[in-house]
């Protein structure tokens, strides 16, 4: 019963774990996203000034 009630503890502190994960690779996901949408506008910028050139 003992190794059980361990294993138990085992799982539910991997399930904790695998949220904590998910919710960083949520949030590097958000930030990348951002990321690229501000490249997408540096670049149409630059398209902009340089079919002025």
């Amino acid at each position: 019963l003992k190794e059980l009630d361990e294993a138990s503890s085992e799982v539910a502190n991997g399930v904790v774990n695998t949220k904590s994960i998910a919710e960083i690779v949520a949030q590097y996901g958000k930030e990348l996203s951002g990321q690229v949408v501000a490249v997408r506008t540096l670049t149409q910028q630059l398209d902009q000034v340089v079919s002025k050139i």
